[in-house]
């Protein structure tokens, strides 16, 4: 199954100031087709990590539900609310562990909003999208624009 890594960096202003969080969606077994964007798209079965290498710890806890199944050893779901993901320290910054997202059962695409939290107390609430409705996740399709 294809690996999601949700790359995570804090924007700053000239003062060093946090503005806010920006994403790179990446696969590895696409290395040079980085997809940018606060959501990340994948398929049922898909496994997704999430990576900050200069901005310190963090963690990643879902609002009402958890897209994941559960790890072996116990029930409740990864980052369930509550039991938050915390990313720990590697030799190239923080990271997650990879884990499987669900089947979501005959719904073709469903979003799971999360909070991602910095150690410097740095928020934000994007969404994990399940999307199965062409078997696969990537960027939305752009809206063509109408002839005039």
């Amino acid at each position: 199954m294809p690996n999601s890594h949700v790359k995570l960096f804090i924007d700053k202003d000239i003062n060093n100031n946090p503005l806010g969080v920006s994403y790179v969606h990446h696969n590895p077994a696409k290395p040079t087709d980085d997809d940018g964007g606060r959501h990340a798209r994948a398929a049922t079965g898909d496994s997704v990590r999430w990576r900050s290498r200069d901005d310190g710890g963090f963690q990643v806890e879902f609002k009402t539900e958890s897209p994941f199944v559960p790890v072996a050893g116990s029930s409740t779901p990864p980052g369930s609310p509550g039991s938050p993901i915390v990313a720990t320290s590697t030799s190239t910054g923080f990271e997650t562990k990879l884990f499987t997202l669900k089947s979501i059962g005959s719904v073709q695409r469903k979003g799971f909003s999360y909070t991602v939290t910095f150690d410097s107390g740095t928020t934000d609430d994007p969404e994990v999208i399940i999307d199965n409705s062409s078997g696969g996740g990537g960027s939305a399709k752009k809206a063509k624009k109408k002839k005039k």
